[in-house]
C-alpha cells in the first residue's frame, strides 16, 4: 500500500525545483568552504586542480553540471519528508499548539531538505531564501489542506486539521501490545546534503 495513500499533497513544480536548486547552491558553498579550510599548505594542489578543471571545461569534455531528478520526483521527496515530520510532531507536545507547531514544522523541513536551519531572528531581519522557500511549502500545504481536503486529512498515523489559520495534529491511539517503530529524522537524509532534523 502506498505510504502516502491519503496524503496527496505535493508542492508546486516551480517551488520544488527552486528548493532542489537552492539546496545544490548551498552544497557548492559548503564545498568551497571546506576547500578554504584545508589551509595554505594545500594551495598548490588546489591550483593544479583548478587548472585541470579549467582545461576540461574549455574542451567541453569534463564540464561538471548538476543534474536534478524529474519534477514529479522532486515533489514526491518534499511531500514524503513533510509527511514523516508531521508524524513525528503529532506525538510531541506541539501537536495541539497551532502557532508553535507551524514553526516547528518549518524548522524541521528546512533541515530535512538540506536548507539553511531556521533560527530565531529579529522581526525586521530580511528572510533568507531558505526561509522564504520553506514558508512557501507550508503555505501551499495549508492551502491544499483547506481547498482540496476541506481542512482535514486522515493519515495512517493520525489526523491533520486546519483550525482557522493554525495546523493541528491528532495522533491515533494504538493498542499497547502493538509494536510501532518510532520515527527518527536521522533516517531521512536531505536531497543533496546529509543533515538531520533537531525538532
Amino acid at each position: 500500500m502506498d505510504l502516502l495513500e491519503n496524503f496527496s499533497f505535493t508542492p508546486s513544480v516551480p517551488l520544488a525545483e527552486a528548493i532542489f536548486r537552492h539546496n545544490d547552491r548551498l552544497a557548492l558553498v559548503d564545498s568551497d568552504t571546506r576547500r578554504s579550510d584545508r589551509g595554505a599548505e594545500d594551495d598548490e594542489d588546489d591550483d593544479q586542480e583548478d587548472a585541470l578543471a579549467d582545461d576540461l571545461s574549455a574542451s567541453g569534455t569534463g564540464a561538471m553540471e548538476s543534474t536534478f531528478p524529474p519534477p514529479d520526483q522532486e515533489q514526491r521527496v518534499i511531500a514524503e519528508r513533510m509527511y514523516h515530520y508531521l508524524a513525528f510532531l503529532a506525538r510531541s507536545p506541539l501537536a495541539q499548539d497551532g502557532s508553535k507547531l507551524e514553526e516547528a514544522l518549518a524548522r524541521g523541513l528546512s533541515t530535512m531538505l538540506g536548507l539553511s536551519p531556521l533560527e530565531e531572528r529579529p522581526p525586521d531581519e530580511t528572510e533568507s531564501e531558505s526561509h522564504l522557500l520553506i514558508r512557501e511549502v507550508v503555505s501551499e500545504f495549508k492551502s491544499w489542506l483547506l481547498h482540496e481536503r476541506g481542512g482535514e486529512c486522515i493519515t495512517a498515523w493520525g489526523e491533520i486539521h486546519l483550525d482557522g489559520k493554525n495546523l493541528l495534529l491528532r495522533p491515533f491511539a494504538f493498542e499497547e501490545d502493538e509494536q510501532h517503530e518510532p520515527y527518527t529524522a536521522a533516517k531521512y537524509e536531505s536531497p543533496g546534503r546529509s543533515q538531520t532534523a533537531d525538532p
